[in-house]
């Protein structure tokens, strides 16, 4: 599965190249597609989370240690920003807000994220 992209015309090959719509892209395949992948692949609860957010204006400090409350409260604000590059036409940095942004790629569910986070807290 890709996103983001353009195929030349009249085929079904992707252009790499175009920028079309963003100056980058994603793709996902299966597991079984890394030789040396562990199977199943689940890691035990993590110890500390690293959110990673486009902030184009400096409401994130670089680093910062925060309560279980205020990174349930960062996560599910879904801040963050169009900065040039990441979309076609964008040339300044633009407040974006996705509520629940990260959430395709978190272990926890909406219904679940308070059992989650008590459990790294006890970790």
């Amino acid at each position: 599965m890709v996103e983001n992209i353009t195929f030349f015309e009249g085929t079904n090959k992707i252009d790499f190249s175009s920028k079309k719509i963003t100056e980058n892209t994603r793709v996902s395949y299966p597991l079984h597609f890394i030789s040396n992948a562990l199977e199943p692949s689940i890691g035990k609860t993590p110890k500390n989370i690293f959110f990673l957010t486009a902030d184009a204006y400096g409401v994130f400090p670089p680093i910062s240690k925060l309560t279980p409350g205020q990174a349930m409260y960062q996560f599910i604000s879904g801040y963050t920003a169009k900065v040039a590059g990441t979309e076609a036409g964008v040339i300044e940095p633009k407040v974006h807000l996705v509520l629940v942004l990260a959430l395709r790629f978190y272990p926890c569910t909406l219904h679940n994220m308070q059992s989650c986070w008590t459990k790294i807290k006890r970790t």
